[in-house]
């Protein structure tokens, strides 16, 4: 439960605490850092937490688990078939993607939108 001392880091700490969240794992993920953060305020809804290795050319592991979810037809989620259409990710233009991603001044959305940041909508 420590971050460095800046505001954003120090904003993002307080929301967790605030919010009764709960960080599941503590192995790092990018160099010597936990660069991922996996929370809930539910402390069984998540399991078997492992990194995996690097992505791509990337110097970040990626992050597996589980989540013990129950759905059903009262939930509102159908699950897909045959009829319908899935996505087809393969076709995604994802250097736009990074591209955009890369385009936004997140230190600035952060910064300017943590109060607006509840468990409801984390």
């Amino acid at each position: 439960m420590s971050v460095p001392g800046d505001y954003i880091s120090t904003a993002l700490l307080n929301c967790v605490i605030s919010g009764g969240y709960q960080q599941f794992f503590n192995f790092t993920t990018r160099g010597d850092n936990i660069f991922d953060l996996v929370l809930s305020d539910d402390d069984q809804i998540i399991s078997s937490i492992t990194a995996s290795p690097l992505i791509g050319h990337s110097d970040h592991c990626a992050v597996d688990f589980t989540m013990a979810v129950k759905c059903s037809e009262s939930c509102g989620m159908q699950l897909p078939n045959s009829t319908k259409e899935r996505y087809r990710l393969f076709k995604a233009d994802f250097d736009a993607i990074a591209q955009y991603l890369y385009s936004v001044d997140w230190d600035t959305l952060i910064c300017n939108n943590v109060g607006h940041v509840n468990k409801h909508n984390l």
